[in-house]
């Protein structure tokens, strides 16, 4: 209503419009740009005000604290009504009873699990191969200051859902360590190290009263990881999809206002690898995702290394002039997953909206996406562009990662094009079988590069490796019914295909999917 009077709005039918909170401009609304990839910074002009609503109606007792409700919710509407009301009328103490039976949500009452976490001094060597081994190389999730002071503190002991928390830490870190303590027994595979610790974990609660915690959201973040390396990766799908409900259910997908803060900033990192994950499930499987940029507004990952979120002088989330970030890794995958999604929302589309033939609509999708590519390649600060010799082995990893995932978006974008060679791909001017071929010879050539330095394995490899492998399977078939099997190019092709079982086999010891995609 305060709004409607700036506006000048008259009573009468009209001024219903602007009442409407879902009423916006379309240039007010967050979107996604499929030239950039990139989350719009502009917002609703309501959104203040709903944000004033939302820490008001926490007092009401109607639950749990903590929970988010937005702008169509009724309980939103009647709080806003009663807000109103009191600004016009005196008010007077309501006298009313409360059922117990109308309230109690305690019905179900879990046993509070019982963990059994390694000895000390494997707690904090497998602590610290995930920081020093794992975390550099996913989407930032932990932060590791924070997460050692809580191990210090003892949390894990006492609150079950930090307990999980680090248990999937122990279980993926398990993977770069050779402590036979973490097996079950002696005489298990070598595949099953860490299972010692990941099956103890609960990842369904029993009852779905309680408010969520950042632990459950990274949690689901840490499964994922490493599940997708077991016979049960499909559980990723739903377990992505129960985060992301969870974070909806936070608020943690709309924006905060104010600076920085460690806290908040966690649940950006825990939001992000969501969408990120759900993203990378949805094109793997070829299903729509869980939600969209129409649904968040929700902050960028802050370019600033763990040492320099807290700092004496007040100064935080200040990182040191000169000094390259490995924060800046996270920043860029998320831009780059974010074209990805884009892709998977337009060019794999069930329904598509537009008018005109689809010929000249894909051709259209592929050149903006394609220039979307290129602006993020180009946009790589020096430490993160592809170079073999790069000396800073951190750094070198994660420019592996981050052109693998290049590559595979890149494939992404055109492969659809290249089963329908005949009929759709010959009337549009690119050649997307050549494209692909080209992006899985140089997935591979980076993995060997990679795999030559001795470096530790990096898991994320494994999935674009098949992909490439995939694409590099069609390219030999159509090749050998082209020009027959002793052509230059079937025995190029075959090849690279050596060079992928060779990589993938070199995963197999501690990845059982190596071994499956073999």
């Amino acid at each position: 209503m305060n709004h409607s009077t700036r506006l000048g709005s008259s009573t009468g039918t009209g001024s219903t419009l602007v009442l409407s909170g879902d009423s916006v401009s379309p240039e007010s609304s967050h979107k996604i740009s499929p030239e950039s990839g990139l989350i719009s910074d502009t917002s609703d002009k309501e959104d203040s005000e709903d944000d004033q609503l939302l820490d008001d109606f926490k007092t009401l007792s109607i639950g749990p604290e903590e929970r988010h409700f937005g702008r169509s919710s009724n309980y939103l509407f009647l709080h806003s009504s009663m807000e109103i009301n009191g600004k016009t009328a005196p008010r007077k103490p309501v006298q009313y009873e409360l059922k117990p039976e109308m309230w109690a949500t305690d019905i179900v009452k879990p046993e509070t699990p019982s963990y059994t976490f390694p000895k000390d001094d494997l707690l904090w060597d497998l602590t610290k191969i995930y920081f020093d081994q794992i975390s550099p190389y996913s989407f930032p999730l932990l932060h590791r200051p924070t997460f050692e002071r809580a191990i210090s503190s003892g949390l894990h002991l006492i609150d079950h859902n930090f307990g999980a928390t680090v248990l999937a830490v122990c279980a993926l870190a398990s993977r770069h360590s050779d402590d036979p303590r973490n097996h079950i027994h002696d005489s298990d595979f070598e595949q099953l190290i860490g299972w010692k610790w990941f099956r103890q974990i609960r990842l369904f609660r029993p009852r779905f009263v309680d408010t969520v915690t950042l632990y459950e959201l990274q949690l689901y973040c840490l499964t994922f990881s490493y599940l997708s390396s077991t016979t049960i990766a499909d559980a990723c799908w739903v377990l992505v999809g129960i985060g992301i409900r969870y974070a909806h259910e936070r608020g943690v997908h709309r924006a905060k206002p104010g600076p920085r803060t460690p806290d908040n900033e966690l649940w950006v990192r825990a939001f992000w690898c969501l969408i990120g994950l759900d993203i990378i499930q949805g094109i793997t499987f070829g299903r729509p995702p869980a939600t969209t940029p129409n649904d968040f507004d929700v902050g960028q990952l802050a370019e600033c290394d763990d040492e320099f979120w807290e700092c004496s002088s007040g100064e935080s989330f200040v990182q040191p002039t000169g000094k390259p970030s490995m924060l800046s890794f996270g920043v860029y995958y998320n831009r780059l997953l974010q074209i990805a999604g884009s892709i998977q929302r337009t060019i794999f589309a069930c329904n598509h909206s537009h008018g005109g033939s689809n010929i000249e609509w894909n051709q259209q999708q592929v050149i903006k996406h394609d220039s979307a590519l290129n602006e993020w390649l180009d946009s790589l600060p020096e430490h993160l562009r592809w170079d073999p010799h790069r000396v800073n082995a951190v750094f070198f990893s994660q420019t592996v990662v981050l052109h693998h995932t290049f590559y595979f978006v890149q494939m992404t974008l055109h492969k659809k094009f290249v089963m329908r060679i005949a009929s759709l791909e010959m009337k549009m001017s690119f050649p997307s079988l050549a494209v692909c071929a080209n992006a899985a010879r140089c997935t591979v050539n980076i993995s060997q590069a990679h795999h030559q330095r001795g470096l530790h394995p990096l898991p994320w490899t494994l999935m674009t490796l098949f992909n490439a492998a995939s694409v590099l399977l069609v390219a030999l078939w159509r090749s050998k019914h082209s020009s027959g099997s002793g052509s230059a190019a079937s025995r190029k092709e075959w090849a690279d295909l050596q060079k992928c079982f060779v990589l993938l086999t070199s995963y197999e010891n501690r990845h059982q999917a190596a071994g499956r995609i073999v």
